[in-house]
């Protein structure tokens, strides 16, 4: 099954001086030692973008990859991370997490809630895989690295914050689609898209803060900038 995930996991653009044979060879060897160490886990798909996502940024070192998903799996970690539980057999702590998102949804965005819920969009097409995969398999490389800074400094609930404000940030372009199918298009386009933005250069053009609400407004010109979900979600937090 690792196997089989692997040539969808890594693409040759991140360090281009590592031949795609060996990444793959580095992920297989990652994915199945933490296998081993853990039967009762073992491997299931979703880890595989987790562990590219360190290997990437650690320059393909095995050793500090492997100690990391370790440290990210650990029960001893369980106040924090522990996102075994997002894995092992009828994930339980996926499941706890979407009911929170679900909950926290409601209260904050309840028109888009209740637009999700007539579209009857699947939660493991976008929410699911966005808090299951901590968003490895959607943002790219770069901005995933900004968001982890502040997952890994905050804890595991950021990703839940994180998400909230992602959609009220295009509440308004998400309120417009009409099915399932285009609701998780947009969602799946809007991230490889320059709809999005990861500079910082914008701020003292146009960033204002609203005193009554205590939300910084993300959007100028049809672009939402990343640094900017990633404060509100931090005051959210």
């Amino acid at each position: 099954q690792i196997k089989k995930d692997l040539n969808r996991t890594l693409n040759d653009e991140d360090s281009k001086d590592i031949n795609i044979n060996n990444k793959e060879k580095s992920l297989y060897n990652v994915l199945r030692s933490l296998a081993k160490i853990d039967p009762v886990l073992g491997y299931c798909q979703g880890i595989n973008f987790i562990a590219g996502f360190l290997l990437t940024i650690s320059e393909y070192n095995e050793t500090e990859t492997y100690y990391m998903l370790i440290s990210l799996f650990s029960k001893s970690f369980d106040t924090n991370y522990n996102i075994r539980g997002f894995f092992i057999e009828s994930f339980p702590l996926l499941d706890c997490y979407l009911y929170i998102f679900d909950n926290i949804l409601t209260k904050e965005l309840p028109h888009l809630n209740n637009h999700i819920q007539h579209l009857d969009v699947p939660k493991m097409a976008w929410i699911g895989k966005w808090i299951q995969t901590l968003f490895t398999i959607c943002l790219p490389h770069e901005m995933n690295i900004r968001v982890w800074d502040s997952l890994l400094s905050l804890d595991l609930f950021f990703i839940i914050s994180f998400s909230v404000c992602i959609l009220q940030s295009i509440e308004k372009h998400l309120m417009k689609l009409q099915d399932a199918f285009d609701f998780t298009e947009y969602l799946k386009n809007f991230f490889n898209s320059s709809l999005i933005n990861n500079s910082m250069n914008h701020y003292n053009d146009y960033k204002s803060l609203s005193k009554e609400e205590n939300v910084i407004h993300c959007s100028h010109k049809n672009v939402v900038f990343l640094e900017d979900i990633i404060l509100n979600a931090q005051k959210k937090h």
